[in-house]
């Protein structure tokens, strides 16, 4: 049942240029901070036109998401169905040129926050561009609808704050909904070069380089192009005489709209887009991440928020103080761990070996290409990356062919950092090399140079692999090995029906790769103990056929791996959780950080360099077979440091309600809720699982959040005095305070406390990890 909306604010043309600011028109202060709201069609098209904006109280963002089911409501409903407009702020030269020419009382301008906060600007639409607008929502095409709705209208677009100065947020609660208003749209109209006018056909626009119009274009299957279509192209000469037809072959103009505005990118933009509208859900989210790297928005983090609802993953709607590099790890790890999705970024440079640097950080993420500080704008020009010793456009580098994996046989366990992940391994035994090879592009970017090898892998001999990275020799690297990410499959093949992916021309010789096995290559580095990522690309198995063992093994890899352990068989239970019965579980132990944001503020480098000595993660083994005879009984203890890890923590004035859900639903770290005496005590939650060479650890912020946005971190323990597979006992975890080893006979400290486990075996202790806290908002590193 959908509430009926109240009108909000209402503006007449006049013979004067009209201005849009919220303040003016909204002379009752009815605006709810994220509210949804319309403009309504029919006082557009009237004599004197009008813009009527009506606002839905009861449709704002909530943690629980209870503003979904309202969105379906709407569209059951009919009566207030609605057209969402996608558009550019950066209006195409074709549209600039209409602008020019209108007369003064055409121009409406909308008051906008200047980029540096502190006056205001101005962006001019037109009376003319809206009610080209309110036409098209009066097609039967896009339904006859009497609504539309467009951001330069329906959202505030100048901050407002209390009296105490917070923000009372209505750009991020509008952004947090945004993907909703375009999904349930009743349809979705294009006007692909800016709101003020229709652009032509074949002019350029910059809308195919722009971040949020991708998830714009694609949620929504019944998605428009508004545009104008030469009048020459319309019709055809009249046939010579009645009842003798002539058939005339029509020309069509060159069409350009969506082309973007990078010089010689050809149809490597439109190819990405293509496969972000398959309805095969592995097709698009491979194109949705090839053309997330050719975009580029005002806020460099926008280019991540603008897709988060296409792969229905949640993440920090409080963007203020993010860095775009964070955001965008956060990201790729989190659909790395759905098992609907997976690491699709991984053959975003190709399957045959990707250019694209990867992420100091991570090892296997690529580099974000937007490299600002948090809040920091950008330019607005198509982003570029260095490849070798040249800088230039990201597409040119990006995998513009069908090539994609359709079915991931790497598992990411979790989205937390470093990366737990279960992979079936294949040592690399012999490799002789052969001469490179130029694969010719699909689109007008540079031919790929890649390398080619004859290569051994487990139990096969003499199969070809064609790959991009260095490749150690074997012979000297034990622990060379490759990762089997899964088979590649062509997106054109016509197996895919609907789904299917049109390329006008076929693969070039030699580049078909449909078949063959995408593989990124791992080696252990003896000097610093970790995996490093040295190469990916295709393996042709030899005639004998692929063979490969079942068995899955975990490894960790990212800074701040463990070191003790190079790989070990997966755990069953870490495989799949669900088939544990209850009992099995260790019991999940709560955790509290008390904390005063005012000491926070006032201390704060005092704090941080205090928090920076990580608490850590302790095995404590008694030094007797005999556990303790009662809890109160003190028992000398050897403690060894195994791992510490950090804790990203957040505070940016969040209700307690609100970082309870946010933590639910996957947002990073814990967030910290305000509090009117500044003070408050929040809880997260830890449990152990014991394997026979790590402990893994893991950590969730919120009791009801998804396995998928659990932290998990791997830890190698010391096993004393016991042989064989350790199993799972209910073990009693707290916080151990850091005092000094005291002797037996002597005083002991009165706050020490001493635990009685089920086994006599090595006790993992979890200490609260800290990190550095930056007011107002920020990760901790």
């Amino acid at each position: 049942m959908v509430t009926p909306p109240t009108r909000l604010w209402h503006l007449s043309k006049t013979t004067a240029t009209d201005t849009v600011n919220y303040d003016d028109l909204d002379t009752t202060n009815n605006r709810i901070p994220g509210a949804f709201r319309l403009v309504q069609v029919a006082p557009l098209l009237w004599s004197t036109p009008r813009i009527v904006v009506w606002q839905f109280d009861d449709i704002v963002y909530d943690e629980r998401y209870d503003y979904k089911q309202k969105f379906d409501d709407i569209e059951s409903s009919g009566t207030y169905r609605y057209v969402a407009v996608t558009h550019v702020w950066d209006y195409a030269d074709d549209v600039d040129s209409q602008m020019n020419n209108l007369n003064i009382d055409e121009e409406l301008d909308i008051d906008i926050d200047a980029p540096d906060k502190k006056h205001i600007d101005k962006k001019s639409i037109s009376w003319i561009g809206l009610r080209q607008v309110a036409l098209a929502a009066q097609m039967s095409q896009l339904g006859a609808v009497d609504y539309f709705w467009l951001d330069f209208l329906c959202l505030d677009q100048i901050d407002k704050y209390d009296n105490n100065g917070h923000n009372d947020k209505e750009m991020s609660l509008q952004i947090a909904i945004m993907g909703q208003i375009y999904e349930k749209a009743h349809a979705v109209l294009t006007m692909i070069g800016g709101i003020p006018a229709v652009q032509a056909v074949n002019q350029r626009t910059a809308w195919m380089d722009r971040a949020w119009t991708l998830q714009e274009s694609v949620l929504n299957p019944n998605t428009w192009i508004y545009i104008k279509w030469p009048r020459l192209h319309l019709t055809v000469p009249k046939s010579p005489s009645p009842g003798n037809w002539v058939f005339y072959r029509v020309p069509l103009p060159t069409v350009l709209v969506l082309d973007g505005m990078t010089k010689k990118a050809g149809d490597i933009p439109r190819r990405a887009l293509r496969a972000c509208l398959s309805s095969k859900p592995s097709i698009k989210y491979t194109g949705v991440w090839r053309s997330m790297f050719m975009r580029t928005s005002s806020k460099p983090v926008d280019v991540v928020y603008s897709i988060m609802h296409i792969f229905k993953t949640h993440i920090d709607p409080y963007r203020k103080n993010r860095k775009p590099e964070f955001v965008f790890n956060d990201l790729a790890r989190k659909t790395a761990a759905k098992t609907r999705v997976g690491p699709v970024w991984l053959t975003i440079g190709g399957v045959w070996g990707s250019e694209i640097e990867r992420d100091d950080y991570s090892y296997l993420v690529p580099k974000f290409p937007h490299t600002q500080d948090a809040n920091i704008q950008s330019d607005n020009s198509p982003p570029k990356m260095g490849f070798g010793t040249w800088w230039e456009w990201t597409g040119f580098h990006l995998d513009d062919s069908p090539y994609f994996i359709n079915r991931y046989d790497i598992k990411f366990l979790t989205h937390s950092h470093p990366h737990n992940i279960a992979a079936r391994m294949l040592r690399v035994t012999g490799m002789v090399h052969k001469p490179g090879k130029t694969f010719p592009r699909f689109g007008a970017a540079k031919p790929a140079r890649r390398k080619r090898a004859t290569m051994d892998l487990g139990a096969m001999t003499g199969g070809t692999c064609i790959y991009n990275g260095d490749i150690p020799k074997p012979s000297k690297n034990p622990y060379l090995y490759a990762l089997y990410v899964g088979q590649v499959a062509d997106m054109s093949s016509s197996s895919w029906g609907s789904g299917r992916v049109r390329y006008a021309k076929p693969p070039p010789p030699g580049s078909n790769f449909s078949g063959r096995k995408y593989l990124v290559f791992v080696n252990w580095n003896k000097k610093h103990k970790r995996w490093d990522v040295v190469a990916d690309g295709v393996y042709l198995a030899p005639s004998s056929g692929w063979i490969i063992s079942s068995t899955r093994m975990m490894l960790t890899i990212g800074e701040g791996a463990q070191k003790r352990h190079k790989k070990w068989p997966l755990p069953s239970y870490l495989a799949n959780t669900d088939d544990i019965p209850t009992g099995g579980h260790p019991t999940w132990r709560k955790r509290y950080v008390n904390y005063n944001i005012k000491d926070l503020v006032r201390h704060e480098d005092r704090l941080v360099r205090r928090l920076k000595h990580h608490s850590a993660l302790k095995s404590l083994s008694a030094r007797s077979s005999s556990p303790p005879r009662t809890l109160e009984t003190f028992t000398p203890v050897a403690v060894t440091n195994d791992a510490a890890t950090a804790v990203p923590y957040s505070y940016d004035g969040w209700t307690k309600g609100a970082a309870a859900i946010h933590s639910r639903n996957g947002t990073e770290g814990i967030l910290l809720p305000k509090s009117r005496s500044h003070r408050g005590r929040i809880r997260y939650f830890v449990r152990i699982w014991f394997g026979r060479y790590v402990m893994y650890v893991q950590i969730k912020f919120h009791r009801l959040a998804k396995s998928e946005y659990w932290t998990m971190l791997a830890v190698p323990y010391r096993r004393r005095g016991v042989g064989g597979f350790i199993t799972n006992g209910d073990y009693i975890e707290s916080p151990v305070p850091e005092y000094p080893y005291t002797p037996q006979g002597t005083s002991q400290p009165s706050a020490w406390p001493v635990y009685q486990p089920v086994v006599p075996i090595a006790l993992p202790i979890f200490i609260p990890l800290y990190v550095p806290i930056f007011y107002p908002i920020g990760f901790l590193c």
